[in-house]
């Protein structure tokens, strides 16, 4: 069930992505909610919106489509389904610990800051992300590598794949090892 509404999300984020390509290119406040609604849902997938043509958007969308028609439990899915759901997930628990951190700085307990990020798991529910809790993962959200919490989460997805940190770009973002890597 839990693959089924990922897949359905992800649905909900390829039609949204479509939808600011197709629209006029224009700086305005529709325009402006539309991708900030895309940016608070799927932290990260203006980066994909940028990166990748109409064509592959509407690739994958007609494949996350195909998918949802049939059995989503026995279909065997490319990596960037995996990656795209935990980096989302990831970023939005990191985005929700970040704000936690600024609003409550050190003066947080460890029982405060625990119960904070399990409180915060739960609300995007991805109560598994708990297991990575560490005092260096708090200390790394207070101070992000380089001022960017992307950075823990792309570290976070590709180790908890088993891959670099360019194999997830590249699955996501069609980057190649060759070219310089951007957060």
């Amino acid at each position: 069930m839990k693959r089924q509404l990922a897949l359905q999300a992800l649905r909900e984020k390829y039609e949204q992505l479509l939808a600011l390509h197709d629209a006029v290119p224009e700086r305005s406040p529709a325009r402006r909610r539309a991708m900030d609604e895309v940016a608070r849902r799927f932290p990260g997938a203006l980066r994909e919106w940028q990166a990748l043509p109409p064509a592959e958007l509407q690739a994958r969308l007609d494949a996350v489509l195909s998918w949802l028609a049939g059995d989503p439990d026995t279909v065997v899915l490319p990596a960037w389904v995996h990656y795209g759901v935990a980096l989302h997930a990831w970023l939005r628990w990191l985005l929700a610990l970040r704000k936690y951190a600024l609003s409550h700085g050190a003066t947080a307990s460890d029982g405060d800051w625990l119960a904070a990020a399990r409180n915060l798991a739960a609300e995007i529910n991805e109560p598994s992300l708990l297991a990575y809790l560490t005092p260096t993962l708090r200390a790394q959200v207070a101070r992000p590598p380089l001022g960017q919490l992307s950075r823990l989460a792309y570290a976070a997805v590709a180790a908890q794949f088993g891959v670099s940190e360019a194999d997830v770009k590249a699955a996501l973002f069609g980057e190649t090892r060759d070219r310089p890597q951007s957060a």
